[in-house]
């Protein structure tokens, strides 16, 4: 549904001298922007997650530890691949 309404934008902004390279830049920044936002609220949803599934394991008298910590390593690989 959108995507005909991009069209029409991006056809519109040409029409009126925008350069295409400068349109290139504008849709590449607004998707590094969506998805950085995207693995924030990721990594957020995920330690949320940890701790609910830590807490939902451990009883009164057998305490569950889990390190799931992030691997900085694993992430930074991550994030260089999808970029």
């Amino acid at each position: 549904m959108r995507a005909p309404r991009r069209a029409a934008t991006n056809e519109l902004r040409l029409a009126l001298g925008a350069v295409r390279w400068r349109l290139v830049r504008l849709l590449l920044t607004e998707s590094l922007l969506l998805s950085a936002i995207g693995a924030g609220f990721g990594l957020l949803v995920a330690r949320w997650a940890v701790k609910l599934l830590v807490e939902q394991l451990s009883t009164q008298t057998n305490t569950v530890f889990l390190d799931l910590s992030i691997d900085w390593r694993v992430l930074g690989f991550t994030t260089g691949m999808t970029c």
